[in-house]
Order: structure tokens, then C-alpha cells, then sequence
């Protein structure tokens, strides 16, 4: 559980409403694996590559060195934040490794959906 502190408050206040963080580790294959599914409320994707060889990622199912975004090996990161990629963060993203599999750690920050009346001219 995130306590609630500054960068907290903060990312409410940029978001527009309460945030939650999640985090996982992700094992990656020689084949197209899956990061993370498709979330209309994701704010911002950070994924990191912590095993030894690279990793390709891409908002597509068939990332490859030629298609996407290399992490480098021990390390290599990418962040991807509403404000700055538009709807990229909201997108399923998947990744490849190049010869061995590596694992790669993901941390989402996802704005909860707010409920609110309908405006004027809606229903």
C-alpha cells in the first residue's frame, strides 16, 4: 500500500482525482508476451528491463528490434505519462526478448474513475 504523502497529493492534483499504484514483474519470452492489458484510467506505464539481455516493447502484439522500443539489458527503462504520449499509457503493451528470457518490472498509475452528474445536455 502507497502511504499518502506529497507525491501522492501531487499526482491527484495533476490527475484530476484519487491515484493508486500497482507494480509487478513480468517474465519475458523470445516470443510476444503480454506487459499489460488495455486500462482507459492509466496515467502513466513505467516499465524497466532487469534481466541481462534486451528487450523490445511496443503498444502492438508483434514487438521486434525493428518495431518499438528497446530496453537495454541490466536496467534499460521507458515511462510513457498521459500529459506527455497522449493515450499511449492507456494501451496494451507488449514486449520480446532478444535471446534469453528477462524479466521486466512494471509499476501503473491509474486515476480511479469518478462518478459524476451527467452535463448539461447529456443524459
Amino acid at each position: 500500500m502507497t502511504a499518502y504523502g506529497a507525491a501522492l497529493q501531487y499526482a491527484e492534483i495533476e490527475f484530476g482525482g484519487p491515484v493508486a499504484e500497482t507494480d509487478s514483474t513480468v517474465s519475458v519470452a523470445t516470443t510476444a508476451t503480454k506487459l499489460v492489458g488495455s486500462n482507459p484510467d492509466r496515467v502513466m506505464l513505467l516499465l524497466v528491463n532487469l534481466g541481462a539481455t534486451p528487450v523490445n516493447v511496443a503498444p502492438a502484439n508483434d514487438p521486434s528490434s525493428a518495431k518499438g522500443i528497446t530496453l537495454s539489458q541490466n536496467g534499460g527503462s521507458m515511462v510513457t505519462i498521459v500529459r506527455d504520449d497522449g493515450t499511449l499509457p492507456t494501451r496494451e503493451w507488449y514486449g520480446i526478448a532478444t535471446s534469453a528470457a528477462a524479466n521486466v518490472y512494471v509499476v501503473e498509475l491509474s486515476r480511479f474513475a469518478l462518478t459524476a452528474s451527467p452535463r448539461p445536455g447529456q443524459t
